[in-house]
């Protein structure tokens, strides 16, 4: 009976920290700027006032700034556009290599995605001229 207790105790024990825990684990995925969704958006509303290359093309830069730029890199891209002198106090800025591929990036993603939504309009209003 003791042991049997003692295993439901551990049991519950550990559920409860696991319950504990588990919101801080998911918080960890987060970053200053929420999550990577949170940043896909804020990346894409950035590109709409910056650039000058429409909606499709910026959504498409922002969904490929999630998985061609780490995460200091996209929190430079982010604060450099909203708070510059913020995003100069970082690490980053100091790096020449780094800002040049995040600018080389911008220029690089920017005109493929540009393209790509220049190539599906065409594409769109060949099938309707059929």
């Amino acid at each position: 009976m003791e042991n049997q207790l003692m295993r439901t105790l551990r049991m519950l024990l550990g559920a409860a920290l696991w319950l504990t825990f588990l919101p801080a684990l998911a918080v960890a995925q987060e970053t200053s700027f929420g999550s990577p969704e949170d940043q896909r958006n804020l990346i894409a509303g950035i590109c709409g006032t910056q650039l000058n290359i429409g909606p499709e093309p910026c959504a498409c830069l922002a969904d490929r700034a999630m998985t061609e730029l780490d995460e200091p890199q996209r929190t430079y891209l982010i604060l450099s556009a909203v708070q510059p002198a913020t995003a100069e106090t970082l690490p980053i800025a100091g790096l020449p290599d780094q800002l040049a591929l995040i600018f080389g990036f911008l220029e690089k993603a920017g005109a493929e995605c540009r393209d790509a939504a220049a190539d599906g309009d065409a594409g769109a209003d060949g099938d309707a001229a059929q």
